[in-house]
């Protein structure tokens, strides 16, 4: 009977598991992240509803695990490519990531520490110590499944927040563990063994690295050896079981385990990637989340003495030391996106709870001080992501995309003047450093073969886009051009050629070339024949737009260019007329119909476009 009462509350936990995300993907109105459709179905199906779980030690095994599967996860996204890339930057220190978030959870800490005086002058705990690091969590298990989500977790914005709460989850853990053995203990020795934890890191890490390597480990990473997997596991428990015997939190060792994955798995390789987190956000995350609400009994919350007071003191509270210290975020981001991620950063949930029940086994809190907290972490992770939905920023980009394969140095700078001119642009490369530079510089990176039918179909690229190949292989070009055209369809195909001498090859099949060496020419000249007007084409990189259109104003029609005065800092760079590219110059007479290429500064062209597409406007 025992068992078929547990196999039931875990068949009532799947199917929750199973309908949420096509509830929450059917509303409409605001964008729910599945997590709180998880916590919310636990909270509608368990003691503080109709009570259908009954939890048991199943269900907590792998409710635990899920949890540390979680942070195993966690320290999956890391991608130290990125970081390392980061910490190179040349940005001021402001705008550098890593600082970023080291800054915000430095000042998180002291805010926290003066609320916890505060707390502690009103009664409500013995010392601030250990609450000041509860307030100073952050929930990696909501920040994480939040970012995937928005689908921004790889750019340079989603980077910053997963590494503030990284660092925040990462540092409060080690502390909390600290200020335990402290309370307890007190001794230095107990406290000095949490470094063995970190020495095991670089042990398993180069050994991972050997092992990665061996050919018998790629042979058995398919079928049903899966060898790579099965090692992942391995490496999480061997984590976790060492973890606990040297005193630390499991989740440290389960967070240290995923970060030696990241760091061997070199290319990031998606399909490997992709196994490990089915196995975690297709069963065990999901069980954990219900849980999480399921085992709340919010009633029995209510009754606690000065509940009702402190409860919403301490909500208060923990938005305070996130949003404020977020305010960093303005040396990078825009005051919008700071603003939301201070929201995001402010959702707590499992290591606030752990960490409470820690406070309230050592009598550093309060019944009444254990209940508001885990209330207070319920609604942060219910309300926080939903307000990061708000006020994160949305993109503006075309209807139209763009797909660049190569992300070699001047892909990435294309790249990222395309994205300002509102065009959606995503680089395709399997090489892992260039990936990274081109996530630093926040741009949608895939990793993909594009010279084979799977990588074009995993970018999902239609006929409609665009592709910009950039590779400085002329063979490897053309392929991936006579692919795109007969495999795909595709027609807006622009390929670097290398070599001259291939044009007529790339020309055959109808594809745009540019070629470099051509291009230098070009500029090379003009700057020798036109120094004062082209040096607006090379000196004014980051506010130089190029941009077309149709001559409407018939007060230009008929006239010579040279007679022709365009607003500001404006150059037409050619003319097409009835499909007939015009290469203009001072004698060139204008037509209504034209198609005008203009290039200059951006308000400038905005303003010259303005001028001759208005058909009633007078020179």
């Amino acid at each position: 009977m025992a068992n078929e009462h547990m196999f039931y509350s875990l068949l009532i936990i799947i199917l929750a598991a199973f309908i949420v995300p096509f509830i929450t993907s059917h509303i409409r109105f605001i964008r729910l992240p599945v997590v709180i459709g998880e916590i919310v179905a636990g909270l509608i199906l368990g003691v503080s509803g109709f009570n259908l779980i009954e939890t048991g030690p199943l269900l907590e095994f792998l409710s635990a695990f899920g949890f540390t599967y979680l942070m195993f996860l966690s320290g999956l996204e890391i991608d130290f490519q990125t970081l390392a890339l980061a910490l190179r930057s040349k940005k001021s220190a402001g705008a550098n990531p890593v600082l970023l978030a080291f800054g915000t959870f430095g000042l998180t800490l002291i805010f926290s520490f003066l609320i916890s005086i505060g707390l502690t002058e009103l009664g409500y705990i013995r010392s601030p110590w250990l609450v000041t690091l509860v307030l100073s969590t952050t929930s990696l298990g909501i920040v994480v499944p939040v970012l995937k989500e928005k689908g921004i977790i790889n750019t340079s914005f989603g980077q910053t927040i997963l590494l503030s709460a990284l660092i925040a989850d990462f540092l409060t853990m080690l502390l909390i563990t600290v200020v335990v053995l402290m309370l307890t203990s007190g001794q230095i020795k107990d406290i000095l063994l949490v470094l063995f934890l970190f020495l095991a890191f670089f042990i398993f890490y180069k050994l991972a690295n050997i092992l990665i390597r061996l050919d018998v480990i790629k042979r058995l990473s398919d079928a049903t050896s899966q060898i790579r997997v099965r090692g992942s596991f391995a490496l999480i428990l061997i984590f976790v079981v060492f973890s606990e015997y040297l005193g630390s939190e499991a989740i440290l060792g389960a967070f240290l385990a995923g970060a030696i994955v990241s760091l061997v798995s070199e290319k990031r390789e998606e399909a490997f990637i992709l196994k490990l987190e089915a196995i975690g956000y297709g069963f065990f995350i999901p069980i954990f989340f219900i849980l999480v609400g399921a085992t709340f009994n919010i009633a029995e919350a209510a009754k606690s003495g000065s509940f009702l007071t402190l409860l919403p003191l301490l909500i208060t509270a923990l938005y305070l030391v996130k949003i404020v210290p977020a305010a960093l975020f303005r040396f990078a981001f825009s005051a919008k996106e700071a603003l939301s991620a201070g929201f995001l950063l402010s959702s707590r949930l499992s290591l606030i709870i752990a960490a409470a029940a820690v406070g309230l086994r050592l009598g550093e809190i309060s019944e009444n001080t254990n209940g508001a907290i885990i209330l207070s972490a319920i609604v942060t992770c219910l309300v926080s992501p939903l307000l990061f939905e708000k006020f994160a920023p949305q993109k503006e980009v075309s209807d139209k995309r763009v797909f660049i394969i190569g992300a070699a140095d001047t892909s990435i700078l294309l790249g990222e003047r395309l994205t300002k001119s509102g065009e959606s642009v995503t680089l395709i490369d399997i090489g892992a450093k260039q990936r990274a530079k081109a996530k630093i510089a926040g741009l949608n990176v895939l990793y993909a073969d594009a010279t084979t039918d799977e990588g074009f179909r995993t970018a999902g690229i239609t006929p409609e886009d665009t592709i910009l190949i950039t590779t400085n292989n002329d063979d490897l070009n053309l392929r991936i051009c006579r692919m795109a055209v007969r495999d795909f369809g595709l027609k807006n195909i622009i390929s670097v050629v290398n070599n001259g001498v291939n044009t007529i090859n790339f020309k055959d099949i109808g594809v745009r070339v540019v070629s470099p060496a051509f291009s230098t020419l070009i500029v090379l000249e003009n700057l020798v024949i036109h120094p004062a007007a082209f040096s607006l084409v090379t000196e004014s990189e980051d506010n130089l737009l190029v941009e077309e259109a149709v001559l409407a104003n018939a007060a230009f029609a008929d006239k010579r260019l040279k007679d022709i005065r365009l607003p500001g800092d404006t150059l037409i760079m050619s003319v097409n007329r009835n499909g007939e590219n015009i290469i203009p110059h001072g004698n060139t007479v204008l037509q209504s119909g034209d198609l005008i290429m203009f290039v200059g500064n951006r308000d400038s062209v905005y303003k010259t476009i303005a001028v001759m597409e208005n058909s009633f406007a007078e020179h």
